[in-house]
């Protein structure tokens, strides 16, 4: 609290201007980064006032709640049921689909006993031809063989998939484990804004859960970021190759999409941050030369 000097050894306190209310700083540091955490379009006037306030502070190290907020993990959305613990609820399935350990689990095993992994069939579901995945998706015939002239096929799989509208530029992620009793050419992909990736399929751990030789290990998937605003298919797939003889399995779980900043509204953000603390700073400094 200020004070001026009336008499030699009489003070009373010094009234605040009338009209001129107070700024404070932290309040507007963390203001600004719940702005800035709301997502990358941001108001102009939400900027410069909060910067305005930030840059008249006494301590630049007010600005932290902000810098914390541009380097923060981007922003999750919601996927309805990305994480499977409602079941498969808005999901659609054809083949061997469950769910196990609270996650999706896919196979390429029937239950009729017509390959020699009959008993790894969970659902009672048997797998479907590899055909009528590539109908489901839209895929022209053959899009799923390896080597069609050569006679490597897809035999038969299993397929989870849904629509939805995505955003431009979000990404799709998520966490999956390969499982194989064969050291073969059976794969899995993902659909995602009208591209086909195929996950990695090579398992190499031994032993691996749930009767299967061998297994990936955790894996994690990123897509690139979605081209343009519109209705998409997610499929998550997977794929026996070859023959029916020897299955395979796809656990998918922790399923989201993530909002990622424009690079021009960051680059933006970053500027400004930076401004603010060279002003405060250059402030602070002349507080402290000040007799």
């Amino acid at each position: 609290m200020g004070v001026r000097t009336l008499e030699k050894n009489r003070t009373v306190a010094a009234s605040p201007p009338v009209g001129k209310p107070r700024r404070n700083p932290l309040a507007a540091g963390i203001i600004l980064a719940q702005a800035c955490n709301a997502g990358p379009h941001l108001p102009l006037i939400v900027l410069k006032s909060g910067l305005f306030t930030l840059m008249h502070s006494s301590s630049p190290k007010l600005l932290l709640p902000f810098m914390l907020a541009l380097s923060a993990a981007p922003a999750v959305a919601q996927l309805t049921n990305g994480d499977f613990s409602a079941g498969l609820a808005a999901w659609n399935s054809i083949g061997d689909v469950g769910i196990r350990a609270d996650g999706a689990f896919l196979t390429t095993a029937n239950a009729g006993g017509i390959d020699n992994d009959a008993s790894l069939n969970f659902t009672g579901n048997s797998a479907v031809p590899g055909a009528f995945i590539e109908t489901t998706l839209f895929f022209p015939a053959g899009a799923l063989d390896p080597d069609n002239a050569g006679g490597i096929l897809a035999i038969e799989g299993s397929l989870l998939y849904r629509d939805f509208t995505v955003q431009a530029g979000q990404i799709l992620r998520f966490d999956y484990i390969f499982y194989s009793n064969e050291l073969s050419a059976d794969f899995a992909f993902v659909l995602f804004d009208a591209l086909r990736t195929d996950l990695e399929s090579q398992p190499r751990l031994a032993p691996a859960d749930y009767g299967y030789d061998y297994a990936t290990g955790a894996k994690f998937f990123s897509s690139a970021p979605a081209s343009e605003t519109r209705t998409v298919r997610l499929a998550i797939g997977i794929i026996d190759i070859g023959d029916e003889n020897g299955a395979s399995a796809l656990r998918v779980d922790n399923i989201t999409l993530t909002a990622v900043p424009e690079p021009a509204s960051f680059a933006t953000l970053a500027g400004l941050t930076a401004l603010a603390l060279t002003a405060g700073r250059r402030r602070q400094n002349r507080r402290r030369a000040a007799p």
